[in-house]
């Protein structure tokens, strides 16, 4: 298995290099795309929609940024059969996690598949760039697991929870499309939901501060995150804390305040 993985990703890398914008490896449902440093015209060039093999607009579709193990969207998308998955991480190792677990989940020969995940598609993409392969309105809900914190050292990155992602995660959602973030860290959590409420464009599901301690039953599958989360840290997940934070998307208020394509503009955020 992986063998068969690792020949679909040196196969990438070749294409690449030699301007290649994207390859879909089709069965079994994974798509590989330049990462968000490759080249300034990512987003500009995506797959068609229907190329991912999910065509009927009328299911519901939910997309999960950090595959990390792999664990909690595989044993989603096995309890929500009805809804159709995508995973998106520029972590070529936890989506081949993702990956076996999906293989192992449907019973998929992974050396010649001949079929693909019926509801789950994979995304080797930087998480903040991995938006753009979405249409307009398309997604029913985003979920964030673990998002990293801003660091000043070299080499620089911005938080993952950022107002361009809230911008583009606005523009992708559904009217009063849902958006979840869990971390394990609580001045993350902090931050995200103070990010959110100066973007203007959620509403929170929870009173200020607007977050919890631990996964309300609404949001099932605590031991598969922390399970995950082993993956990333390489910590025991014995005890560990989780903070969770849900928010919908506000409906268009016009003519109160501009819009441009939907959503408001970038530069009218920051004033």
């Amino acid at each position: 298995m992986r063998t068969r993985f690792n020949d679909q990703l040196r196969e990438w890398h070749w294409q690449r290099k030699g301007g290649t914008f994207f390859q879909i490896w089709q069965p079994p449902g994974v798509i590989f795309s330049c990462l968000q440093k490759d080249h300034h015209l990512h987003g500009q060039r995506v797959p068609a929609w229907e190329s991912w093999g999910f065509n009927d607009p009328k299911v519901p579709t939910r997309l999960v940024l950090r595959a990390l193990g792999g664990r909690w969207v595989s044993w989603k998308a096995m309890q929500r059969r009805q809804e159709r998955w995508v995973i998106a991480d520029s972590n070529d190792g936890h989506l081949f996690n993702a990956f076996v677990r999906a293989m192992d989940f449907y019973g998929i020969d992974a050396k010649d598949p001949e079929s693909s995940f019926p509801n789950i598609r994979l995304l080797y993409a930087h998480a903040r760039s991995a938006l753009a392969f979405f249409p307009k309105q398309s997604l029913r809900s985003l979920h964030i697991h673990f998002p990293w914190a801003q660091r000043s050292s070299a080499p620089r990155r911005a938080a993952m929870v950022n107002l361009q992602l809230l911008l583009d995660a606005c523009s992708i959602l559904e009217p009063r499309g849902e958006l979840h973030i869990v971390a394990d860290k609580e001045e993350l959590i902090q931050e995200a939901c103070a990010m959110l409420t100066k973007s203007q464009l959620f509403t929170p599901s929870f009173g200020f501060p607007f977050h919890v301690e631990g996964l309300p039953k609404s949001y099932p599958g605590k031991d598969h995150l922390l399970a995950d989360r082993t993956i990333v840290t390489g910590q025991s997940s014995k005890d560990a804390a989780l903070f969770y934070t849900s928010w919908e998307k506000k409906p268009p208020e016009l003519p109160n305040f501009r819009f441009r394509g939907g959503v408001p503009s970038l530069p009218l955020l920051e004033e």
